[in-house]
């Protein structure tokens, strides 16, 4: 998907828990009557409805009781988005993640999908399992590129690469938010060892030429993402993507750069 927006400081964070095993996505239920966490503290309650590709329902805190409405999609594999709308149908938040066996959902929640929010690992499970205790690694790769005027960010559950955001200022000040996540129909995800492969189709970005490509590999604790030139043209000329960057855990954080 292609979206334009404000540049604002980008936001590290990093949420880390011990995992029994990595996580494997099924097929999502008709139902789903889920509780759980946000943040692991947030208790929340949320139910679902899975209507072909459409994914719908409610959810709420503990400590408000009042139910907020979320709708997105899913794909076959279990992955799914959803936003959550408040007052007026107006977007409040966002979900990204997947149903996983053990009648267990994990994933994250942020306030929207750029690369410069804040995101928070979701862990639900099925109201008649609630004693099910897999627990999951979940982490928040952020990281400014201050040589392209933007930010980073990769969202991992148990290793695996959920979602990946990117965004840049290129020329008279034009922003390029290039967001893509696990539950999108128009991209492929192929992961081999520490490399994972973004496929985009042909249709997904109206280039009839060539099918665009993300990847992202891991050395040790350096990330390196290489777009293709189709991606490069993402957002046209004044606001490219780069060919290549990289992601290295320092002392004080992630640090970015082309």
């Amino acid at each position: 998907m292609q979206k334009i927006a404000a540049c604002i400081v980008c936001l590290m964070a990093f949420v880390a828990a011990t995992y029994a095993q990595a996580f494997e996505s099924v097929p999502a239920p008709a139902e789903s009557n889920l509780i759980g966490t946000i943040n692991g503290k947030l208790k929340i309650r949320m139910k679902l409805t899975k209507q072909g590709e459409h994914l719908t329902g409610t959810y709420a805190y503990d400590t408000q009781k009042k139910n907020i409405v979320v709708r997105g999609l899913v794909n076959e594999q279990g992955y799914f988005e959803l936003t959550e709308y408040g007052a007026k149908d107006y977007p409040t938040g966002y979900f990204v993640g997947a149903f996983t066996r053990d009648n267990v959902v994990v994933g994250f929640w942020g306030k929207d999908e750029s690369s410069l929010s804040a995101k928070l690992p979701v862990r639900l499970v099925e109201d008649a399992k609630a004693t099910v205790g897999v627990n999951n690694k979940f982490e928040v790769i952020s990281a400014n590129v201050k040589s392209d005027h933007g930010g980073a960010q990769i969202l991992l559950i148990d290793d695996a690469v959920i979602a990946f955001y990117y965004e840049n200022v290129g020329a008279n000040a034009h922003t390029c938010t290039l967001t893509v996540d696990r539950s999108e129909t128009g991209v492929q995800w192929k992961t081999e060892g520490q490399t994972t492969t973004l496929n985009f189709t042909k249709e997904y970005i109206n280039i009839d030429e060539n099918t665009a490509k993300v990847v992202i590999q891991k050395r040790g604790v350096t990330y390196t993402i290489t777009f293709d030139g189709y991606v490069s043209y993402f957002c046209g000329a004044r606001a490219m993507l780069p060919s290549k960057v990289t992601l290295r855990k320092g002392s004080k954080g992630w640090i970015g750069q082309e």
